[in-house]
């Protein structure tokens, strides 16, 4: 997801830059188990009071409603990095994974997978690094597309010294779904980040960013938002072998035209809590138990949920 994303651009970011005299390959593939309480992320309530019907109960349907189920994860990606001079490389990648739940028709329809591809360059500059990707992300829902989202981000990191470093981004999405044409908007978000490392390995970080979507049809106004939110979270070495990382978000959205259900506008704030460990047994493998947990604290009752998952995951980077 987009925190998991964000953790992993963030400690990066801290790593000098590679030899950039050859082209390097870096591959991985994993698989996961797990269990997850909220896996259509359902309201919280049961019933719920509609005010377009005069404030009457309404009992939701099921899969209106929390869903819990167990999980299998497998995931594969490459990326590549080719130097068009000492400065300038060409960077690329392509990844993917599926998830598949464990139950009946109600449960499985759940199942999804997602391929992601990115495309771009990296310029490097004294203590500044700059990227421009294109990116393309497929989203499919019970082996039916559901969304596509193509964009560009851009990304400026500048290296305060050897263990603190500074970024600035920007990404633009155009998110098209298919079987729900009316959800088709504008994304966009603006941030900053900084990252510290210190000597014994330990790395924190923090940011925020700025973001908005804005849905195509002027019907479906109530759908678009303005947003802010801030990230935390580190990792520190418990062992040589164990590293041990967090990372805590939180988000607020607020939609700019009334629900036509609810007669109000809808107003979300977001908290994310992210715990778990990496144990690397051997070179390349990895092990991860990680637990997580989610809280949508909405005006809309509808969109009010909680969710927390558990899962271990099992990596192999080559």
């Amino acid at each position: 997801g987009p925190v998991a994303e964000t953790i992993e651009r963030f400690l990066e970011a801290v790593e000098r830059l590679e030899n950039v005299t050859q082209t390097t390959w870096r591959g991985y593939v994993e698989t996961a188990l797990g269990y997850d309480d909220n896996i259509n992320v359902g309201a919280t309530r049961q019933t719920i009071a509609i005010p377009v019907f005069g404030g009457l109960p309404f009992m939701l349907s099921r899969s209106s409603r929390a869903s819990d189920a167990w999980f299998g994860n497998l995931g594969a990606g490459l990326s590549v990095r080719s130097p068009l001079n000492r400065d300038v490389a060409l960077v690329g990648g392509l990844s993917g994974n599926f998830r598949r739940h464990s139950g009946g028709s109600e449960i499985t329809r759940f199942d999804n997978a997602t391929a992601d591809a990115n495309v771009g360059l990296v310029m490097r500059s004294d203590k500044s690094v700059y990227s421009l990707n294109a990116q393309l992300n497929h989203y499919q829902l019970d082996d039916d597309a559901y969304r596509t989202a193509k964009g560009l981000s851009g990304q400026w990191q500048y290296d305060l010294d050897m263990r603190n470093q500074f970024s600035v981004y920007a990404q633009y999405s155009d998110l098209h779904y298919q079987t729900q044409r009316f959800r088709d908007a504008d994304r966009w978000v603006l941030g900053a980040a900084y990252a510290h490392a210190f000597q014994g390995g330990q790395v924190v970080y923090g940011g925020g960013y700025l973001v908005k979507e804005r849905a195509e049809k002027s019907s479906a106004r109530a759908l678009g938002f303005d947003g802010y939110g801030l990230r935390f979270g580190g990792q520190m070495n418990f062992s040589a072998r164990t590293v041990l990382f967090a990372s805590a978000s939180a988000e607020k959205r607020k939609h700019r035209g009334s629900d036509l259900w609810f007669l109000k506008k809808r107003d979300d704030t977001q908290y994310d809590v992210i715990l778990g460990l990496t144990y690397t047994p051997i070179r390349h493998w990895q092990i991860t138990p990680k637990i997580t947990w989610s809280d949508n604290d909405s005006n809309i009752d509808l969109h009010a949920y909680q969710r927390k998952t558990a899962s271990l995951n099992l990596r192999y980077d080559f």
